[in-house]
C-alpha cells in the first residue's frame, strides 16, 4: 500500500512538473472595455440620470478548462488533486474599472497551464477601500453594493494553449448603458438598487477574442 501512494505522489508530482515546464509561456492576454458611455439613464419613473462616475471592483479573473477536460483531469488525479491543479495559475485581479470610460484597459497576461479552455470566470468583491460597485450621477445621487457576485461567461469557441498555439487573446466587455436601463437609479432602497444594478451588469458581461 505504501508503495503505491509512493508511485502514485511521483506520478502526480512529475504531472504537475510537466504541465508548469515544458510549455513555458502559455497565457491568454486580457483586456477590459466599456461597449459605450451611457449617457443619460431613464429610471422607473421617467426621470433622466447622468452617470458621471462607476467603478466596479473586479476580485479576479479566471479560465476555465472544458467540462470534457476538467472530467478527465479529474478521473486522473481525484476530485481534490484535480481542483488544486486548476486553481494553481490562472487568474488576474484585482482590478477598479472605470466603467464609464470606452478606453481598453490591459489587464495583463494570465499564465495557465495547456489545455483547452471553455469559460472565463469573472468575480467581483469590495475590499477594505473599495466597494464592489459605485454609481453616482449629475445630481449625486450614489448607488453602492458591497455584494460578492461572480459570473461564468461561455466563450463562442474553446481556446486550446499548448506548444503550438502559446498565447490568445480576450477582451472582457461591460455594457454599461444596457444594464442601468433594466435597473431603477431613483428606487429608495439603494442596498436593493445596488443589488439590481451588479446584477444587470454581470448579466450584460461579454468575452470575445481580441
Amino acid at each position: 500500500m505504501c508503495e503505491r501512494r509512493a508511485l502514485a505522489a511521483i506520478v502526480i508530482a512529475l504531472l504537475f512538473a510537466h504541465c508548469a515546464w515544458t510549455t513555458p509561456g502559455v497565457g491568454v492576454e486580457m483586456t477590459i472595455t466599456s461597449d459605450d458611455a451611457p449617457g443619460a439613464v431613464l429610471d422607473a419613473r421617467g426621470d433622466a440620470h447622468a452617470i458621471e462616475h462607476a467603478s466596479l471592483r473586479i476580485a479576479s479573473i479566471a479560465l476555465l478548462r472544458c467540462p470534457d477536460d476538467r472530467a478527465a483531469l479529474s478521473t486522473l488525479l481525484g476530485p481534490a488533486i484535480a481542483h488544486a491543479h486548476e486553481e494553481e495559475t490562472r487568474s488576474l485581479g484585482p482590478f477598479v474599472i472605470d466603467a464609464i470610460d470606452p478606453t481598453p484597459i490591459a489587464l495583463g497576461r494570465l499564465t495557465t497551464l495547456p489545455g483547452r479552455y471553455c469559460d472565463v470566470r469573472v468575480r467581483v468583491a469590495r475590499d477594505a477601500e473599495h466597494p464592489t460597485l459605485v454609481l453616482r450621477d449629475d445630481a449625486a445621487m450614489t448607488i453602492t453594493s458591497e455584494l460578492e457576485r461572480e459570473r461564468v461567461v461561455r466563450l463562442a469557441s474553446p481556446i486550446t494553449l499548448d506548444e503550438g498555439a502559446r498565447t490568445a487573446q480576450l477582451a472582457i466587455r461591460i455594457s454599461l448603458a444596457q444594464s442601468l436601463e433594466r435597473v431603477d437609479p431613483g428606487a429608495p432602497d439603494p442596498i436593493a438598487d445596488g443589488a439590481a444594478a451588479l446584477g444587470a451588469i454581470l448579466g450584460a458581461l461579454d468575452v470575445a477574442p481580441d
